[in-house]
């Protein structure tokens, strides 16, 4: 009957049947979950707290079973007040929670930039004999990147006080095996704090320990190369990445189109400025010959580049007119205009 009134949504008709049923000592291990489920996401939370109560007094196995239950769920649902006091309820009456309760809680109060007690969560579960696992200290570690990076962008010249790094050699230190998503994590929260070239060292011991990159990992190291214009080693991790049947996102191609963009503009620019050109010249005068020729070849090389890479290309050299067009038909300043 409990489950029937749960079915028909009539929380209020199974939560009093639940009451009845449970003062007979009569309780069913399903409609408990059924009628928790349903008070959870009616905030119904004090019904729920009442429910775990009185399932805790018959029968301390399930209560706690169905505790943890509950926290999940509120978290699930974005209820992070409600799973935070069911989670400070539950301490309160003498009992510890879980490793994958702590590491629900931690993750929640990382969601909501509260490190300072994810910090306290996490080191309470330690101080309990409870051993993070290696979801844990990802958890942690994200919500400490995201953490420093906003703090970075208010304060640039703030002190950062979260430190991963002692988080990665505790790890390591406690035999934590790091998977892809954990150095994943860090892969792009130093990408993201333009600490890159940690990024690749991070990047080269994880395929040296023989630990497979997955979409994600190529993904940020890709973006990473083509936000600086080194588009040869983007192109390379790009092949690597197809030839495991890895397919780039859109937003991948798209990063992948403006690092070409910006490492042609920047190679036109250092052509531009070793040519030593005049002002007279910038506003329009002719353009050195030899110059001419060479941002020709770095032009034509960038549009067979992106004619690879696309199955097409725009003959960006018509603005010349024809393959015998002299350095006097181009200026400096259509060749800005043009990158």
């Amino acid at each position: 009957m409990v489950n029937g009134y749960c079915e028909a949504n009539l929380i209020k008709k199974s939560y009093e049947l639940f009451l009845i049923l449970s003062n007979q000592g009569n309780i069913s291990k399903g409609s408990c979950f059924k009628l928790l489920d349903k008070l959870c996401k009616a905030d119904g939370i004090q019904e729920a707290i009442m429910l775990l109560d009185t399932v805790m007094a018959l029968n301390v196995g399930l209560g706690k079973i169905m505790y943890y239950k509950a926290i999940a769920a509120m978290c699930q649902d974005g209820k992070l007040e409600y799973a935070r006091s069911l989670f400070h309820l539950f301490i309160k009456k003498g009992f510890t929670p879980d490793l994958i309760t702590y590491t629900i809680m931690i993750n929640t109060y990382c969601r909501i930039n509260y490190l300072q007690k994810a910090h306290e969560l996490f080191e309470d579960m330690k101080r309990k004999g409870i051993k993070p696992d290696v979801v844990t200290y990802t958890v942690i570690l994200d919500g400490n990147l995201k953490a420093n990076l906003r703090r970075h962008f208010l304060s640039p010249s703030g002190k950062r006080t979260w430190d991963v790094t002692s988080l990665w050699r505790e790890m390591q230190q406690m035999e934590i095996t790091q998977d892809v998503v954990s150095y994943t994590v860090l892969i792009d929260g130093q990408i993201r704090a333009a600490n890159f070239q940690d990024a690749i060292s991070l990047f080269d011991e994880m395929v040296d320990r023989g630990i497979q990159p997955d979409t994600v990992t190529y993904s940020a190291m890709i973006s990473g190369f083509c936000i600086r214009g080194n588009m040869e080693k983007a192109d390379t991790l790009l092949k690597e990445m197809s030839s495991k049947g890895m397919t780039p996102d859109s937003d991948l191609i798209s990063a992948f189109k403006r690092g070409i963009m910006k490492a042609r503009k920047d190679k036109w620019k250092t052509l531009v400025h070793t040519a030593k050109i005049s002002p007279q010249q910038r506003r329009g005068e002719p353009v050195p010959q030899d110059l001419f020729n060479r941002v020709l070849t770095a032009h034509a090389y960038w549009c067979h580049h992106q004619a690879k890479q696309h199955g097409h290309g725009k003959n960006w050299a018509l603005t010349m007119k024809t393959p015998e067009a002299s350095a006097g038909e181009l200026s400096v300043g259509a060749v800005l205009v043009i990158m």
